[in-house]
């Protein structure tokens, strides 16, 4: 799920996805790291916001609650870079259709699934190549 929410957070976010980002997400609670103390402040008080439209893009209830914590954002590629082979970290098959049963919009939905498809395409291939 933090995968998919991290992917939605820039559209939900807006400007504040640059010194905001998702750090985890367990059982409806999303934590979400800020850059410095005005980014805390800001973060808090959009929090709301930015809840309620994960969950018109996720479903109603994926999101219950909001955490904030100050700390080092992790270095963001430029757009466009290839992705590491993290890839390999992602979650299995089998999880990704209970992951798009529970996205309440339908072309979120389908983007996520072929995203999932483009990332079995890839590790297909790669398997292929070794």
């Amino acid at each position: 799920m933090l995968i998919l929410i991290r992917g939605l957070f820039a559209t939900v976010a807006g400007t504040a996805a640059g010194r905001i980002q998702p750090h985890s997400y367990h059982e409806g609670e999303l934590t979400l790291i800020a850059a410095d103390e005005r980014w805390l402040s800001g973060g808090r008080d959009s929090a709301e916001d930015i809840r309620r439209r994960l969950n018109r893009l996720l479903g109603r209830g994926v999101v219950k609650r909001i955490v904030f914590k100050l700390g080092k954002l992790p270095k963001q590629e430029r757009p466009g870079a290839r992705p590491k082979r993290e890839i390999k970290n992602a979650a299995p098959p089998r999880d990704v259709a209970e992951t798009a049963a529970i996205i309440g919009d339908e072309r979120t939905r389908k983007a996520f699934l072929e995203l999932a498809a483009s990332v079995a395409a890839l590790r297909s291939t790669d398997k292929e190549r070794k």
